[in-house]
């Protein structure tokens, strides 16, 4: 029998993301900076709208009614709804509070490690745009914009009065300061991470 997370491309779109290594996922960020939080938008809203699901069609599993449709269920009831509902806080930011929320899912695990894996992402972000702050001010200027598909490297070369290969060379520069910058301190948090959990903390 096929795992029920195997119907949910998020989830393997997550999984693959948690499965880079430090300089792969600095880099698959830069590559897709200008969309990156929407796409964190889409993982988290595909992730509560199956928690959701889940819950509701097990709940309704565990009252005797194994083969009605989540989508045409007419059914009211105030403790089902409670139970829902919890999904719904935005509030979960520990293990415990996150493990409440999956309660009553297909794979409790599983969606822990999905939730976990978006937190992540947030924070790789968060990451690379601390390296991009930390460039001087006059190259974080011209490379922000370049990296949100603001502006073009023809635009850049014209801002510069240079030819197009001396900014195209400025901004692979650039890139790779932010690249190793970013590399390094999300490997230094995934290392502290991975530290904490060697000590057995919560």
């Amino acid at each position: 029998m096929v795992k029920a997370e195997a119907y949910y491309p998020f989830s393997v779109y997550l999984q693959d993301y948690s499965q880079k290594d430090p300089k792969c996922k600095a880099r698959y960020i830069l590559d897709n900076f200008s969309r990156f939080p929407k796409m964190i938008e889409g993982y988290e809203s595909d992730w509560k709208i199956t928690v959701k699901a889940e819950k509701r069609y097990n709940f309704l599993k565990e009252m005797g009614d194994p083969g009605i449709r989540v989508q045409a269920s007419k059914i009211s009831n105030p403790t089902m709804n409670q139970a829902i509902s919890k999904y719904e806080e935005d509030t979960a930011t520990t293990t415990k509070d996150i493990r409440s929320l999956v309660h009553g899912t297909d794979d409790p695990g599983r969606r822990i490690m999905e939730k976990m894996v978006i937190a992540d992402m947030r924070d790789d972000y968060e990451i690379i745009l601390n390296a991009i702050h930390r460039l001087d001010s006059s190259d974080e200027n011209l490379f922000l914009p370049y990296i949100r598909t603001e502006k073009t490297i023809q635009e850049v070369a014209d801002e510069l009065q240079v030819q197009y290969s001396s900014a195209k060379n400025k901004m692979r520069r650039l890139k790779n300061m932010v690249l190793f910058t970013a590399t390094e301190n999300i490997r230094h948090k995934n290392e502290i991470i991975k530290r904490r959990y060697g000590d057995g903390k919560k």
